[in-house]
C-alpha cells in the first residue's frame, strides 16, 4: 500500500509538473505569436481556474482595476470596496491576508503584486473555493509558479505597450518633421525690399511646429499685401490649417476687388477647412506707394502699431476672428495716408504675453518705445533682446512673430 501511495504521489507531481510546463508553453507561444491581450488573458485565466483549480481570480492592471472582464469568482461589490492607495502601501511582496488587514482586503486570501523595474504593473488577488482551508489550497501549492506565470504575462504586456508607444512616437516624430518642413515653406525666406518699402521679420516657433504665420506678397502696380496670423492650437493640425490658409490668401488676394471681399472669402475657406472647430486671428493690409495709402482689416488680431508724425496708433478696426461665424459682423476697412519714414510693427500675442518672474506681462509699451526710437532694421531684433531680458528664466509661452515695415 505504501508503494502504491508513493507511486500515486509521484504520478500526481509528474502530472502537475506537466500541467505547469504546458501552461508556460501555452502562454509563451501565445506571446510569441503576438496574440491579442484579450486572448492571452483568457488563456491565463483558464490555466489558473481549470488547470490549477484556483477558485477566485482577480487581475487588476494599472488603471484597469475595475474592469470586470478580469474577474473570476469575485463580485463587483467586493472589488468596488478596494482602497487601491492603501493596498499599494500595504502590499510590497506576496501577501497572505490576515485579521490585521483592512476589512476590504480580508475578502481575498493572497495578494501578489506584479512589478517591472520598480513599476507596479498589476495586482493578482486570489481566493480558494469557499470553505477550502488555505494551508492545503492550490494557491499555496502553486504560489511561486502563479507569480512567475503572471510576471511573464504582464511583462509581455508592458513590453508590447512600450513597443507600441515607441512606434507611435516615431510616427508622430515623422509627422512633426513633415509639418515642420511644410511650415518652413510657409515662412518667406526673403522679404520685399525696394525704394518704396522695406520689410523685416522675426519668427520663433514655441515648438517644432507653431501656429503663427506671416507673409508679404507683391501685387501689381508696385502695391504690396502683407499679413500676420495666428491659428488656434498647435502642432500638425494647426500647421495643416495654416498651410491651407496661406494657399487661399495668396490666391484670393489677387482676385479680390477689396479687402472686405478678401476677408469674407477667407472666412468661408477657414470654416470649410476647420469645420468651425478652429479659428484664425488675422491682420491684413495692402499698401499703394503711388498714393501712399495703407488699407487694413484687423480680424481679432493684436493691433499693429503705426508710428508716423511723432505719434503711434493702434490699427484695431476690422471684424471678428475668422472661422467662427458663417457670416462675419460688420467689416471695417481702415485707411491711412502714410507719411515719409513711417514705421509699422505687426506682432502676435506670443511677444506681448511674455511674463517675468513677478508675473508681469511684457505688454506693448516697450514695443511702442522700440518702434519710435530704433532704426527699421533693428526693430525686430531689439524687441527680442528686450523680451529675453524681461522674461529672465521664464520660458517663452507661445510662438513669437514680428513683422515690421518702413515706408520711404
Amino acid at each position: 500500500m505504501s508503494g502504491d501511495s508513493n507511486e500515486n504521489q509521484i504520478n500526481e507531481k509528474l502530472t502537475l509538473s506537466k500541467v505547469k510546463l504546458d501552461a508556460l508553453l501555452k502562454v509563451t507561444i501565445g506571446i510569441n505569436e503576438n496574440l491579442a491581450k484579450e486572448e492571452l488573458l483568457k488563456l491565463f485565466f483558464s490555466v489558473l481556474y481549470n488547470d490549477l483549480k484556483i477558485g477566485k481570480i482577480g487581475l487588476f492592471i494599472n488603471d484597469s482595476k475595475t474592469n470586470n472582464s478580469l474577474l473570476k469568482g469575485f463580485s463587483s461589490q467586493e472589488v468596488d470596496k478596494i482602497d487601491w492607495e492603501i493596498l499599494s502601501e500595504l502590499v510590497k511582496s506576496i501577501h497572505v491576508t490576515n485579521q490585521n488587514d483592512p476589512e476590504f482586503l480580508r475578502v481575498f486570501d493572497v495578494v501578489i503584486p506584479i512589478k517591472h523595474k520598480e513599476q507596479d504593473l498589476a495586482y493578482l488577488l486570489l481566493s480558494d473555493f469557499d470553505g477550502e482551508k488555505l494551508e492545503v489550497s492550490p494557491i499555496i501549492k502553486h504560489l511561486h509558479f502563479i507569480q512567475t506565470l503572471t510576471n511573464i504575462l504582464l511583462v509581455a504586456f508592458e513590453n508590447k505597450r512600450l513597443y507600441q508607444e515607441n512606434v507611435n512616437k516615431a510616427t508622430l516624430q515623422r509627422e512633426m518633421e513633415l509639418a515642420k518642413k511644410m511650415q518652413q515653406l510657409l515662412i518667406p525666406n526673403e522679404l520685399i525690399q525696394n525704394n518704396s518699402y522695406q520689410f523685416n521679420s522675426l519668427y520663433l516657433p514655441y515648438s517644432d511646429v507653431g501656429g503663427d504665420y506671416f507673409d508679404v506678397i507683391q501685387l501689381p502696380d508696385n502695391k504690396v499685401g502683407f499679413c500676420v496670423a495666428d491659428v488656434s492650437g498647435k502642432g500638425i493640425s494647426a500647421a495643416l490649417l495654416m498651410a491651407n490658409f496661406q494657399a487661399n490668401l495668396r490666391t484670393l488676394i489677387h482676385g479680390s476687388k477689396s479687402l472686405e471681399e478678401l476677408v469674407i472669402k477667407l472666412n468661408k475657406r477657414v470654416i470649410e477647412s476647420g469645420g468651425m472647430e478652429k479659428f484664425i486671428t488675422l491682420f491684413v493690409g495692402i499698401y499703394n506707394p503711388k498714393d501712399r495709402m495703407l488699407s487694413t482689416v484687423n480680424c481679432g488680431h493684436n493691433p499693429p502699431l503705426l508710428f508716423q508724425n511723432s505719434e503711434t496708433i493702434e490699427l484695431k478696426k476690422g471684424t471678428t476672428v475668422l472661422g467662427m461665424f458663417p457670416v462675419l459682423p460688420e467689416i471695417l476697412v481702415e485707411n491711412h495716408s502714410i507719411a515719409k519714414n513711417a514705421k509699422l510693427l505687426c506682432y502676435t500675442d506670443g511677444i506681448s504675453e511674455i511674463t517675468n518672474v513677478s508675473g508681469e506681462e511684457f505688454g506693448i509699451n516697450q514695443l511702442v518705445e522700440i518702434l519710435e526710437n530704433y532704426p527699421p532694421k533693428e526693430i525686430t531684433e531689439m524687441v527680442k533682446k528686450r523680451a529675453d531680458a524681461f522674461r529672465g528664466s521664464k520660458i517663452i509661452p507661445d510662438d513669437i512673430t514680428l513683422l515690421s515695415c518702413f515706408f520711404y
